[in-house]
């Protein structure tokens, strides 16, 4: 299209733009483990919380069980009625039919809660959590209880004991080393790289050989006064090459950060499709779209203006996606508004079949 064509002023030199970055430090995953065991330890009750809670829910996503939504409601009210997510319930499975998706074939129906604490008195929270969990206003069948330091096998049995013999409750716990064996994984340490103190040289070793070019679009860096649409596109192959293999997921939080600039690019074009493609990623790889609602907003924002047909189908597979992530619990976005979205994109489409001359 000639509004992703390369502008006659951009420099024809594009080392400029694409400047090496130092050798990453490459750990194993025992190291990896130690590393993120010690930032775990670090964090503060007074200011931390937060950060676990976002820790722990993402982690839950990938190695637990998908079909969780926030708690809401300010804490010290009790408007979480202590738990900080939840799962919720999803559609039965049929027993004939193809397989299910990898979100059903993970996906429990039993109502579970969440709790994470960085006190000290791990004991007295465990305890408040299960009294809380028979109030909560239905059925629960587990509670699953996060700590960042060490919990010895004994006092951990005990209280589990404790939470089926009086409360008629399963207990999981997981406590700083398990939290930190579970986030040592290419698939999963780009939430500690996200939520915790790690060095940015932080880098696990790859199980599989990476292809060459993508290695090489892995090391770049990017200016936004040196863009050009070969390096977007050079870029967005690479996203989508990590989306779809676990083991490259860190790299895809680090890809996702690289393409963050092109928001920035002259062309409208562009910067559209860099949106685009941070929100697919997040979602389809990341299984998170926190803070991307404002993105989402700005790419429909310009729904009236939009003449090529392929960006008209792109705004359609967002809406998709965007409904789909709703659904999940990870994108706070009214349904008013998403079919808002849907209804623009339809006259869109209706005004360009009466414009357009050809057939196509």
């Amino acid at each position: 299209m000639p509004e992703f064509e390369e502008r006659a002023d951009q420099p024809k030199e594009r080392a400029d733009a694409k400047t090496a970055l130092p050798t990453p430090t490459r750990v194993t995953l025992e190291e990896a483990a130690k590393l993120i065991r010690f930032a775990l330890s670090e964090l503060s009750a007074e200011n931390a919380h937060h950060d676990f809670e976002h820790l722990c829910r993402h982690l839950t996503r990938r190695k637990i069980c998908p079909n969780i939504i926030p708690a809401t409601g300010p804490v010290s009210g009790g408007g979480d009625q202590g738990a900080d997510f939840e799962t919720y319930r999803v559609a039965s499975r049929g027993q004939s039919g193809p397989p299910a998706s990898d979100f059903f074939c993970r996906a429990t129906n039993e109502k579970w809660l969440f709790a994470c604490s960085l006190e000290r008195k791990y004991k007295k929270k465990v305890k408040e959590d299960l009294a809380a969990a028979k109030k909560f206003g239905e059925p629960v069948d587990r509670v699953v209880f996060f700590h960042h330091l060490p919990i010895k096998t004994a006092d951990r049995n005990k209280l589990k004991r404790e939470a089926r013999d009086e409360h008629r409750l399963e207990l999981e716990i997981f406590d700083g080393p398990a939290i930190a064996e579970l986030l040592a994984d290419r698939q999963t340490a780009w939430i500690a790289e996200r939520f915790l103190s790690l060095p940015s040289e932080f880098v696990l070793p790859s199980e599989t050989p990476s292809p060459g070019w993508f290695e090489e679009v892995l090391q770049r860096s990017y200016r936004p006064e040196h863009l050009t649409s070969a390096d977007f596109f050079e870029l967005k192959d690479a996203i989508r090459f990590a989306t779809w293999r676990p083991e490259h997921h860190s790299d895809l939080a680090k890809l996702l950060k690289d393409i963050q600039v092109f928001r920035e690019h002259p062309f409208v074009g562009i910067q559209r499709r860099a949106i685009y493609e941070i929100f697919v990623a997040s979602l389809r790889g990341l299984e998170t779209t926190t803070g991307l609602e404002g993105s989402l907003r700005e790419y429909f924002a310009g729904v009236d203006s939009l003449n090529d047909p392929s960006e008209v189908e792109d705004g359609a597979v967002l809406v998709g996606y965007a409904l789909a992530a709703r659904e999940r619990g990870v994108l706070d976005v009214p349904l008013s508004e998403l079919r808002d979205w849907h209804a623009r994109l339809s006259s869109r489409v209706l005004t360009l079949r009466h414009e357009s001359p050809t057939v196509g």
